[in-house]
């Protein structure tokens, strides 16, 4: 290469035994942001810098990338690129291994379901990225802490935090942020959980090792008298081993992120959420003990059982996923056997990070030659035809806009648009068949299902932006709506504020749709591998 080129010039270089070069990057390290050869100018002995340091002065350069014409013979890989004149350049090179035809045939089976229209991949791309704004304008920069919802002094949420760590990855990925402004939050994240106060007491952060649904922005310790939550711990500890995962080079920082998130998951005392019938409590408060509510039947908790299992000074026994799946109910509904659960978003949360395709644990198929995956596009089926028959006469409903799940709703006697009255109970568990309906649908549900049924969501998606534009706030899906009952649109009543998982089930289940990130990143990981295996998961991708 010229040493001291006074204009550009092309230079080619080979590069040999290498095993499949896929691809290449260029990166100038320009010198009023990153003066590399300043630095290296006042070392004693002059070296060629580690990979830390040549990281961090890529990120402090503000040159963007350019790829690297390359051509591949063998294991030689040719480069041909430009050097500027009193320019430092790194170059990044990215390797494919060769395949074996067994994990050809594993890749094909967990590929990404479906591909998207050009119309569709420029509508999914502006709400993911919308709904990732709310990580970066609702996060306390110090603790990165994020808040449960956009209402003025809203407290933090840890399910929205581990969310939050969860699409970090994404953004990095989608370049919506820096790899290094990733790692940077992720790490403060970590950090603040890791040094936050442990005790039995009202104001600590957590207890055993878990943590209080709420807490404050800025301290971090326990908010709204709220409880010790074992599933929000769960979605929690899920974004920490997916950061981990996904932040996997040898820098100091990334290096850290690894180390804190396996300290912070090993350190929650899984056995002491365990009552004396063998059974996982749902939430414990200081001074009263645990709640008299056990995680049983078909529930979110599939995550917790999963994450817990996967503990090694810790795990949750078997025998309690066991006996939680004993209490399945399986319903009949849309010509199809289910197991039912009644409200939309226990049938997504588990698998915005676990991809179950393909497998089995000797209960999802029972009564049907079904797996987790398929029993939620049933579960949509199911919506979608219950929209569709609207039983209560609602406004809005159809086949196409659906929505039934958990969400906080209006509330009190309020007069509907046909001039009846109704009691509305505010927060309450909707869905279908068995739970609430009182015409309040969660706008964010045809979106979030892209992943499970694309066609029918997408459909979905179309016509309730089109019917309701309201339900969108800044980009941003709000957390309910209700088109029976009056408002300033057609839209009715509408939420008064977005939700921090909502979004973040918005951007996972988009990506997992579009290129199954999230999913690979799981399927990479120690943790859920190891948690499947031990509740008994067999077929697909574990095999």
């Amino acid at each position: 290469m010229p040493l001291h080129p006074v204009k550009a010039e092309t230079v080619n270089l080979e590069l040999f035994r290498l095993p499949g070069v896929a691809s290449a990057q260029l990166f100038r390290i320009d010198a009023k942001h990153a003066n590399a050869k300043a630095k290296w100018k006042m070392q004693g002995e002059p070296r060629y810098p580690d990979a830390d340091e040549v990281a961090a002065m890529v990120a402090a350069s503000q040159m963007k990338p350019e790829n690297i014409k390359l051509t591949v013979s063998g294991k030689t890989a040719g480069l041909e690129i430009t050097v500027q004149p009193q320019s430092v350049t790194a170059i990044e090179l990215q390797f494919e291994m060769p395949e074996s035809e067994p994990a050809k045939k594993a890749r094909a089976a967990v590929a990404p379901p479906h591909a998207f229209n050009a119309r569709d991949q420029k509508l999914l791309d502006k709400l993911q990225s919308d709904a990732f704004r709310y990580f970066t304008e609702n996060a306390n920069p110090d603790n990165g802490l994020v808040a449960d919802s956009t209402k003025p002094g809203a407290a933090a949420s840890i399910a929205a935090t581990g969310f939050a760590l969860s699409c970090y990855p994404v953004a990095a990925a989608r370049n919506w942020m820096s790899r290094k402004q990733a790692a940077d939050v992720t790490l403060k994240t970590l950090r603040f959980f890791a040094d936050s106060r442990q005790g039995s007491d009202a104001r600590a952060t957590g207890y055993k090792g878990f943590y209080y649904h709420y807490l404050d922005m800025k301290s971090g310790k326990r908010a709204q008298a709220c409880e010790l939550s074992t599933i929000d711990t769960a979605v929690l500890f899920a974004g920490m081993d997916v950061a981990s995962t996904y932040f996997d080079r040898k820098s100091k920082s990334e290096h850290e992120i690894r180390s804190l998130a396996r300290d912070l998951l090993e350190r929650a005392d899984w056995s002491w959420t365990l009552d004396g019938n063998g059974e996982i409590n749902q939430s414990w408060k200081p001074g009263q003990g645990f709640r008299k509510a056990d995680w049983e039947g078909y529930t979110e908790a599939l995550l917790l059982y999963v994450i817990g299992a996967a503990s090694t000074s810790h795990p949750l026994p078997r025998e309690a996923y066991e006996k939680d799946a004993e209490g399945y109910e399986w319903h009949y509904n849309a010509g199809m056997e289910w197991i039912h659960a009644t409200p939309l978003f226990i049938h997504l949360f588990p698998q915005a990070w676990l991809d179950l395709r393909g497998l089995h644990d000797g209960h999802v198929n029972r009564h049907a030659d079904i797996d987790y995956f398929e029993n939620t596009r049933r579960a949509i089926a199911v919506q979608r035809e219950y929209a569709q028959l609207n039983p209560r006469n609602h406004v809005g409903y159809g086949e196409n806009i659906w929505g039934l799940s958990a969400c906080a709703g209006p509330h009190g006697e309020l007069t509907l648009r046909n001039g009846n009255t109704m009691q509305f109970d505010g927060y309450a568990a909707r869905g279908v068949t068995a739970g609430p309906d009182d015409g309040t649908l969660v706008p964010w549900a045809a979106t979030t299902c892209v992943a499970h049924a694309p066609e029918q969501a997408m459909n979905g998606v179309h016509a309730v932006l089109k019917a309701y534009p309201d339900a969108l706030n800044n980009g941003q899906f709000v957390g309910a709506i209700n088109p029976s009952l009056p408002g300033d649109t057609r839209t009715g009543w509408v939420a008064p504020a977005c939700f921090g998982i909502d979004q973040g089930l918005v951007v996972m289940t988009i990506e997992n749709a579009r290129t199954g990130m999230i999913w690979e990143l799981t399927r990479n990981s120690r943790v859920f591998k190891k948690g499947l295996k031990r509740l008994g998961f067999r077929g697909g991708w574990l095999n």
